[in-house]
C-alpha cells in the first residue's frame, strides 16, 4: 500500500523539520493509513488478506526509507 509508505515518509520529514510535531504527525499518518485499508475492505474494492498484504509492503516499504534516511 502505498499511501502507507507516502504518508509516513511525510510524517517522517515532518518529524525531523519540527520535532515538537513529530508525535502527532506520526498519529495522523497511521490514523489516515488505518481509514484507507478500512474503507477498501467495507467498499468491497479488496479483500482483508489484500489489504493486510499491502499493508504489510506499505510498511516494509516505510521502514526501508526511514533506515535509508537515517
Amino acid at each position: 500500500m502505498a499511501g502507507v509508505a507516502v504518508y509516513g515518509i511525510a510524517a517522517i520529514a515532518v518529524a525531523r523539520l519540527e520535532p515538537g510535531l513529530g508525535c502527532a504527525a506520526m498519529s495522523a499518518a497511521f490514523l489516515i493509513a488505518a481509514a484507507i485499508a478500512l474503507s477498501r475492505v467495507i467498499m468491497g474494492a479488496h479483500w482483508v488478506a489484500d489489504v493486510i498484504a499491502g499493508l504489510a509492503l506499505g510498511f516494509g516499504m516505510l521502514a526501508l526509507a526511514h533506515f535509508a534516511l537515517a
